[in-house]
């Protein structure tokens, strides 16, 4: 008799490979998830901080204030921003003070807010100064996921900016 040996897998050298995939996929799967939560706050912290750096530049160029507002009219920065050179330093956007950046919403379930309360807006001087003289925080979390770390972004008086992590709320 010359038979051919027959080359594969059994049924039980497969139901094993299912069995170990199926594991290391359950493992995987919550890491990957937080994977991604982590990637798309450090995404919108650096967008937002970038804008920030950005309106203080302006300022020290143009030799005039710079703001940078709230799209909403609470402390919930999560609906966007805009940068505008306050010509007439008056803290209002008026006729011919084009938006000079605009920051679009923030991806859901992430929420941007600001303190202390009633902060919608943020002056920058041409000095890069804010107006403020205490600091003003942002706190950004995700809004599905209670006592996760969130970031805060602190702007001091002097204008610098710092970043830090905390337990959101």
């Amino acid at each position: 008799m010359n038979r051919k040996r027959q080359c594969g897998f059994t049924l039980v050298e497969l139901l094993v490979t299912l069995v170990v995939a199926s594991v290391l996929a359950t493992l995987a799967v919550p890491a990957y998830h937080g994977l991604i939560r982590d990637t798309r706050m450090t995404t919108q912290i650096n967008d937002f901080v970038a804008a920030l750096h950005y309106a203080r530049s302006e300022a020290v160029k143009r030799g005039s204030n710079v703001n940078l507002d709230a799209l909403s009219v609470t402390t919930d920065w999560t609906s966007g921003w805009r940068a505008y050179a306050d010509a007439d330093a008056d803290g209002v956007q008026d006729v011919g003070e084009t938006d000079i950046r605009r920051g679009d919403a923030l991806s859901a379930p992430l929420s941007l807010t600001a303190g202390p309360a009633g902060t919608t807006s943020i002056r920058y001087r041409p000095t890069g100064t804010i107006t403020s003289v205490n600091p003003i925080t942002f706190d950004l979390c995700d809004s599905n996921v209670a006592g996760e770390t969130g970031r805060r972004i602190t702007i001091a008086a002097i204008g610098r900016i710092s970043i830090a992590d905390f337990t959101c709320p």
